[in-house]
């Protein structure tokens, strides 16, 4: 089940509460490089980041029309800045254990704060239950881009000798998902994608074949971008549902070409 917008928002109100709070650390270290004539542009980049997802995660959370994976991106666009947030507060607080120990435990209780954020995020990520249908798995499918906040990208070419190759993209954003959900979402977005393409170009992968790229999101129809050799022509649409309601899962799509998950 997709969590509501409250849901979402109570569970990472961690990034509203304490955004600014790591913006200033990190624009405070960033004017700290500088005086030593480091670079502290990607460290004044990352606060505004964080501050400004702040801003709007809190905003967009407050309305009733907001899209969920609009407001997961938006949480996103901050948590890129982990690392580096992570980073500078280690360093912080590692420098205060000893002149500072009141800073020091606030800093550690900042390190916490932020890593329980990252987790709650991950675990947001998971997987609907294998559909017994294409159409069902398309909407378990369109279920996980939404909270990933992000589309879902499958490449494939179907040109070479030895059949196709279908590559999942989960795009940039969170590439952290949990253990596991990311090989059986790679293996559950092959055998689909194998399925969608066929509904446009039933022998994609049998020479001259086909190449191009099918996308996920979360409420549109699938779009499939690509080039049919073996009609000469450049298809760019939206998926025939129709012909996908129509079919179940058998050999062609039990057997869909392996694909590897990419960042």
């Amino acid at each position: 089940m997709i969590p509501t917008t409250t849901q979402i928002a109570d569970l990472l109100n961690d990034l509203v509460t304490h955004a600014e709070g790591w913006a200033r650390t990190l624009r405070i270290r960033a004017a700290q490089a500088e005086m030593t004539g480091q670079n502290g542009s990607e460290l004044h980049e990352a606060a505004e980041d964080i501050s400004d997802a702040g801003r709007s995660f809190r905003w967009r959370a407050a309305q009733p029309e907001t899209d969920i994976s609009d407001l997961l991106s938006i949480a996103d666009r901050s948590l890129r800045r982990a690392p580096a947030l992570r980073d500078v507060i280690m360093t912080e607080r590692d420098a205060a254990l000893t002149d500072a120990p009141d800073d020091a435990s606030w800093l550690t209780h900042e390190l916490n704060v932020l890593d329980r954020l990252v987790s709650a995020r991950r675990d947001l990520i998971t997987l609907p239950p294998m559909a017994e249908t294409p159409m069902g798995e398309l909407s378990a499918l369109k279920a996980l881009s939404t909270l990933l906040g992000r589309e879902i990208q499958a490449d494939f070419d179907g040109t070479t000798a030895g059949g196709g190759t279908i590559n999942v993209i989960f795009g940039r954003g969170w590439d952290d998902m949990p253990d596991g959900v990311a090989l059986e979402a790679c293996a559950r977005v092959t055998r689909l994608a194998d399925r969608l393409i066929r509904c446009d170009i039933p022998a994609w992968d049998e020479a001259p074949g086909a190449e191009g790229r099918l996308v996920i999101r979360p409420d549109e129809d699938p779009w499939l971008d690509a080039v049919d050799h073996a009609e000469d022509w450049l298809l760019e649409r939206t998926v025939d549902l129709e012909e996908l309601a129509e079919t179940g899962w058998d050999a062609s799509a039990d057997t869909a070409p392996e694909g590897a998950p990419e960042p």
